[in-house]
C-alpha cells in the first residue's frame, strides 16, 4: 500500500504561491508547472483519502471524482 502524503497548511499556501507566480512569464517556466502540476495532482489525491476515510467509503465505492471551479481565485490574498 502507498503510504499517504500529509499536506501541511504550509505546503498547501506554497503550491497556491508557485501557481499564481506561474501566471506571469519566468525562469523554467515549464520545469516549475510540472513540479506544480505532480504536487497538484498529489494533494487531490490526500484530499479524496481523507475524504474516503471521513465517510467510510472504499475507492471501490467511488465511480468518478470531479472538480470545478465555478468561482476561480481572484488574487493570491485570497484564503484556501
Amino acid at each position: 500500500m502507498v503510504k499517504p502524503v500529509t499536506w501541511e497548511p504550509s505546503a498547501l499556501r506554497s503550491l497556491r504561491k508557485t501557481l499564481f507566480e506561474l501566471q506571469n512569464p519566468g525562469s523554467n517556466e515549464l520545469h516549475r508547472e510540472k513540479l506544480a502540476g505532480n504536487a497538484l495532482a498529489f494533494a487531490y489525491a490526500e484530499a479524496v483519502r481523507q475524504l474516503l476515510e471521513k465517510t467510510n467509503l472504499r475507492p471501490v465505492d467511488i465511480t468518478a471524482i470531479g472538480e470545478s471551479m465555478a468561482k476561480p481565485f481572484s488574487s493570491p490574498a485570497t484564503p484556501w
